[in-house]
């Protein structure tokens, strides 16, 4: 129960720090990178602390294979967006140089080069679209219709979708690499958060 207040507490100050530097990333600063870097912190704080929730939780499930099982499977369709992700943050950082300057995080080149080609979509931009829909479809398949909220967080947060607009174009074209960098780890920290609400629920329905 500890372990998982702390999570929470760290979700929410992540949650809080992600809004402001997306926020306020357009004009990238000093003050910009320190909550940037303080983000980056509290990701690894949270994973461990995840980490720990998971491990005393898992051993509740023992009881049920079936439980247990499908627990497992969520995660490792949930570990797969994850690890994904960090490819993609690792393949635009390497092309920033130094990330403790300021000109370089507000580069809005990087990303479109990663992203997008002058025709459209690179093959990138279209391998990150279907890795997103590819969890959402898995997730919704493995949890089925027993746990609908979850499902709906899913289908929201994690939706490739927008009315009259193109998805990847409207979330990631010129911005600023601190802005992408940051909205791809929002990802994570939802994924996070996901992977604790359906153990939870499983744990409830023992």
């Amino acid at each position: 129960m500890k372990n998982k207040n702390i999570f929470f507490i760290i979700l929410l100050f992540v949650t809080i720090l992600i809004i402001g530097l997306i926020y306020f990333a357009k004009t990238v600063n000093l003050q910009v990178l320190n909550s940037f870097n303080t983000l980056n912190e509290k990701m690894d704080e949270m994973e461990i602390n995840n980490t720990a929730s998971f491990d005393n939780m898992l051993d509740q499930l023992k009881e049920n294979i079936e439980l247990e099982d499908k627990a497992y499977e969520m995660m490792a369709i949930s570990d797969e967006l994850t690890f994904y992700i960090d490819t993609l943050k690792l393949t635009i950082l390497k092309q920033i140089g130094d990330i403790n300057d300021p000109e370089n995080m507000g580069n809005t080149d990087i990303t479109d080069a990663v992203f997008f080609t002058e025709n459209g979509k690179s093959e990138k931009g279209i391998e990150f679209i279907e890795q997103m829909n590819t969890y959402r479809t898995n997730l919704s398949n493995l949890l089925g219709d027993n746990y609908p909220e979850i499902i709906e967080d899913v289908n929201r947060n994690f939706s490739t979708y927008i009315e009259n607009k193109d998805w990847l174009t409207y979330n990631f074209k010129e911005f600023p690499v601190i802005t992408t960098l940051t909205k791809l780890t929002q990802y994570q920290a939802d994924i996070q958060s996901i992977k604790l609400e359906v153990v939870q629920q499983m744990i409830e329905n023992l």
